[in-house]
């Protein structure tokens, strides 16, 4: 799945998710989130954090709507380490090592 943020039609920002089974879990499929990303521009702004929760949601959704029990993301380069452990924490997920998951 892949999900769009948009300002009108211009679009800012935009995140991926495969499903499928995983190693981890024996209960089910497990969705990866393969990034969320938010223009540069727009990073400094309320409207990155709501941008990318919005992502979230959308991804929260197609990841329900394929019957996965979890959602993990992979620990993400290029961003400060105490913004990545507040939005996770936000959205509901635990940290597990390098990544995060979130049971469905």
């Amino acid at each position: 799945s892949i999900c769009f943020a948009t300002i009108g039609s211009r679009i800012i920002g935009a995140a991926a998710l495969s499903m499928g089974e995983y190693l981890l879990s024996s209960q089910g499929r497990v969705a990866t989130i393969g990034g969320i990303y938010i223009q540069s521009i727009n990073r400094k702004n309320l409207l990155a954090g709501k941008s990318a929760l919005g992502l979230f949601v959308m991804l929260r959704r197609a990841a329900n709507e394929a019957g996965c029990v979890a959602i993990m993301a992979h620990a993400t380069l290029g961003i400060e380490r105490f913004s990545q452990n507040s939005f996770f924490q936000k959205c509901g997920f635990r940290h597990t090592g390098g990544n995060w998951i979130k049971l469905l």
